[in-house]
C-alpha cells in the first residue's frame, strides 16, 4: 500500500508488483504457495480473444467494474457481496509465454480471509471453460473469436 492508502497497481518490468507482506492477497508470482495461483495459459487464443473472454467473464460477476483495459493489461475493481469491501484485481498477458498472471489484493484490512483466492478461482474456473470450448472449436474446424 501507499502512504495514502492505496494499492499499489500496475506491471513493471514484464510483472504484476508484488503483494504486500499481509496475507491480504493472492498473486502468479506469490512466493508463498498458500499465496500463489497458477498462472493461466491461452495458447492457441489470441490475445485479443482471451481478453475478450475475460471481459465476457468480469462482466457477469457482481459488483465487479473494469477500471483500466489497457493493451496487455486490465485493473478491475470488486466489492465483497455481503460487505461490499473494495478489492483490486489485476490482470497481466504475457504474450511472450502467452500466459495471464493476475493478482487480487484488498484494499482495508490486513488479512482478507481467503476472499481474494475465491473471487480469483471463480474468474479462472469461468475464463478456462471459454478457452477450452475455444480450443476445442477449432480443433473440429469451427471459427470462433
Amino acid at each position: 500500500m501507499t502512504e495514502n492508502g492505496q494499492v499499489d497497481l500496475g506491471v513493471r518490468n514484464g510483472q504484476l508488483l508484488p503483494c504486500s507482506k499481509w496475507p491480504n492477497g493472492v498473486s502468479t508470482e506469490h512466493n508463498d504457495p498458500n499465496r500463489r495461483m497458477v498462472p493461466l495459459s491461452y495458447k492457441g487464443v489470441s490475445m485479443d480473444t482471451a481478453k475478450s473472454y475475460l471481459q465476457e467473464v468480469l462482466s457477469t460477476i457482481p459488483k465487479t467494474a473494469i477500471k483500466v483495459n489497457d493493451d496487455h493489461y486490465v485493473h478491475v475493481e470488486y466489492k465483497t457481496p455481503i460487505l461490499n469491501l473494495p478489492h483490486d484485481a489485476e490482470f497481466y498477458f504475457d504474450e511472450d509465454k502467452k500466459n495471464l498472471q493476475f493478482r487480487s489484493i484488498s484494499r482495508i484490512g490486513i488479512a482478507d480471509f481467503g476472499m481474494n483466492k475465491r473471487w480469483l478461482q471463480a474468474v479462472y474456473s469461468r475464463l478456462l471453460k471459454k478457452l477450452t470450448m475455444h480450443q476445442e472449436n477449432q480443433k473440429d474446424g469451427g471459427s470462433v473469436g
